[in-house]
């Protein structure tokens, strides 16, 4: 308890100075002030795709096949509703951490594996192998994975699995828009449908233009989504955290810098020696020597 933290460990005021650890805060979920803007954003794209799908496509498509549709997208966009707040308000934290902030008492109180080989001065609390100090959120993150600033929290042990079934589930409500989009610039081609857009008091440019513009940012947040969504199934499949793999990627730049500074300084040491060394002429053994005559003593000797 006497024990002091090390400055390095601990983040810049603006000022420029070193708050004392007690000083910060503790993040328990997302959901606490002051919230992200990133965070504020999602919420913001959530509604405007599902304002415009429920706007513009189901009054246009009152088919079975449209009602299918519209059920399906309902659901997804439900899920990913759920997902992410879960997700955003599980804490993650690491259980002897928890135990030390909440008891105030020994870090042996909450045995985990190999919780004696990390010690954190800033928790003041022995955590497990895998478990990493977050700075933004000022608690040890059970199997850190990495701190997610769309839903201001940080992703570990207790909301990895929420994590995934929101990136899933938004995949998913992202992909049906877009394809129902698609289906709605096909149909424009249908003079029944055109004259149905018309009398929504729409006209069929504009409805296109609306239609055409959100299914190009559904699209381009769709292809987000499930890019971060196959990287980390592949995380999983390599039995990694997205803190480990970067860790794992920078040591190997490191030793590649190296070993390329190693054999370039090796080349430039050659280089000086060939560069400061005088050529020699090759040695060749007298009795491979030819033997060199002038003109003059040639004419000198037939004389």
């Amino acid at each position: 308890r006497g024990s002091k933290v090390p400055r390095w460990t601990l983040p810049r005021t603006p000022r420029g100075g070193w708050p004392p650890a007690r000083a910060m805060s503790v993040r328990r979920h997302g959901l606490e002030r002051p919230l992200d803007a990133h965070q504020l954003v999602s919420w913001g794209v959530l509604l405007v795709f599902v304002s415009f799908y429920f706007s513009l496509y189901v009054p246009m498509h009152r088919d079975a096949v449209g009602i299918t549709l519209a059920a399906l997208y309902s659901a997804s966009a439900v899920l990913a509703a759920f997902f992410g707040f879960k997700t955003t308000a599980t804490d993650p934290v690491d259980l002897n951490a928890r135990a030390r902030r909440e008891t105030k008492r020994p870090t042996d109180v909450v045995a985990t594996p190999r919780a004696a080989d990390n010690y954190c001065y800033l928790c003041e609390a022995s955590v497990a192998q895998r478990s990493k100090h977050c700075r933004r959120c000022n608690k040890c993150v059970a199997v850190f994975d990495h701190h997610c600033p769309w839903v201001n929290n940080c992703i570990g042990s207790g909301n990895y699995l929420y994590f995934l079934s929101m990136l899933g589930s938004t995949f998913a409500m992202t992909a049906l828009q877009f394809g129902c989009g698609i289906q709605s610039l096909v149909n424009l081609g249908d003079p029944a449908f055109s004259l149905r857009v018309e009398s929504s008091l729409l006209p069929p440019a504009a409805y296109g233009c609306l239609v055409g513009g959100c299914s190009l940012a559904v699209l381009l947040t769709a292809l987000l989504v499930s890019q971060l969504l196959f990287f980390h199934l592949g995380l999983i499949y390599r039995g990694v955290t997205t803190y480990e793999f970067i860790v794992s990627q920078r040591q190997k730049a490191s030793r590649d810098l190296s070993c390329a500074g190693a054999a370039g300084s090796l080349v430039l040491a050659r280089g000086v020696v060939c560069l400061f060394d005088r050529p020699r002429r090759p040695h060749v053994p007298r009795w491979r020597r030819r033997p060199e005559h002038t003109g003059g003593e040639g004419q000198a000797a037939v004389m």
